[in-house]
C-alpha cells in the first residue's frame, strides 16, 4: 500500500506543478465549447436544463473545486501515469479511471444526494459524464497537467449552473 500512496503523491505533485502550454490552454478552450455544445444538444433534449438562473460568484467558481477538482485529482491526477511512466499507451488505465468515474455519480447520488438519483441513474447522462470524463482523460494525457481537466470539467459544470441545471443539485449559495 505504501507504494500506491508515494505513487498517487507524486502523481499528485507532478500534475499540480505541471503548467498548461499555450498549446494546452487551447485545446481546452476548443473542448470547453465543443462538448459544451453537445452538451447543450444532449441536455435540451433530454430535459436537464431548465430556465437561466443568475449566479453569485461563488455559486459560479464553486464547481471548479466540487466536483472538478476533487474529481479530477482521483480520476486523473491519482489513477493515470505520468509520461515518464508510460512505456506503453495508458490506455488500460484510462479506461478503467473512466468507468469509475462514471461509475461515481449514481453512487454519489445514491449516498449524498437522493434528489438527484432519477438524474444520475440516467444512461443519457451517464453517457455525458463518459463522455466529459473522456476528453478530461485526453486533456489530462496530452498536456500532464491537471489544471487543463480542471478547467474544462469546471466550465462545463458552471455552464450547466447558469442554463438552468436541477437546483437540487447545488447549494444555494447565488
Amino acid at each position: 500500500m505504501g507504494g500506491f500512496m508515494q505513487q498517487t503523491m507524486r502523481r499528485w505533485q507532478g500534475a499540480l506543478t505541471t503548467l498548461p502550454s499555450v498549446r494546452d490552454a487551447i485545446e481546452c478552450v476548443l473542448a470547453i465549447i465543443l462538448f459544451g455544445m453537445f452538451a447543450w444538444w444532449i441536455g435540451g433534449s433530454q430535459a436537464w436544463i431548465g430556465e437561466p438562473v443568475r449566479l453569485g460568484l461563488v455559486a459560479l467558481l464553486l464547481p471548479f473545486l466540487a466536483p472538478s477538482f476533487f474529481e479530477e485529482m482521483i480520476f486523473r491526477a491519482a489513477l493515470l501515469p505520468r509520461a515518464e511512466e508510460m512505456p506503453i499507451a495508458p490506455w488500460g488505465p484510462a479506461i478503467f479511471a473512466l468507468i469509475l468515474f462514471t461509475a461515481a455519480h449514481p453512487l454519489n447520488a445514491w449516498l449524498f444526494l437522493p434528489a438527484a438519483r432519477g438524474l444520475f441513474t440516467d444512461p443519457m447522462f451517464l453517457f455525458t459524464a463518459a463522455m466529459l470524463g473522456a476528453v478530461a482523460t485526453v486533456l489530462y494525457l496530452r498536456s500532464q497537467t491537471i489544471w487543463t481537466p480542471i478547467i474544462f470539467h469546471g466550465a462545463i459544470v458552471a455552464g450547466w449552473k447558469l442554463a438552468g441545471a436541477p437546483r437540487y443539485l447545488f447549494a444555494d449559495l447565488s
